[in-house]
């Protein structure tokens, strides 16, 4: 069984899904990326559906096992529209034990970047409270 080892020693599933400790983490040109990407094949999809060629459309985008033959279109979309997010953006794992950070430094990389729980706040600084306790 697959699993993720926080510095603190626990270790969290990541076969699970969905899971409340894993995420996607995407900046605004790549989440733009995968949205124009996702519209692309979806348009070339209806295109090919329209003019019914869309078995051979889906032989060029998709390997077997994939069910060309008994896939509905509404299904066919959600799956294009899953392959574009996928292609850009990083995986996000919280430890459900200390509750570190630890952020994929880029697509499909085995390294991590990783953030460590501070004091609890009861809000955030505002910039004068920041400014003071840096002065302090």
């Amino acid at each position: 069984m697959s699993g993720f080892y926080c510095k603190c020693g626990h270790r969290t599933s990541t076969t699970v899904y969905p899971s409340k400790f894993e995420g996607d983490l995407k900046w605004q040109t790549e989440s733009e990326f995968c949205s124009d990407e996702a519209y692309k094949l979806i348009e070339e999809y209806l295109n090919a559906l329209q003019s019914g060629d869309d078995k051979t459309w889906l032989k060029k985008v998709f390997s077997p096992p994939y069910p060309f033959e008994t896939i509905t279109p509404i299904q066919v979309i959600q799956d294009l529209y899953s392959r574009a997010e996928g292609m850009k953006g990083r995986l996000i794992r919280q430890c459900e034990n200390c509750q570190c950070i630890y952020i994929q430094e880029e697509y499909g990389s085995d390294k991590w970047t990783t953030y460590e729980k501070e004091e609890e706040l009861d809000q955030p600084y505002s910039r004068n409270q920041f400014q003071r306790y840096l002065d302090d």
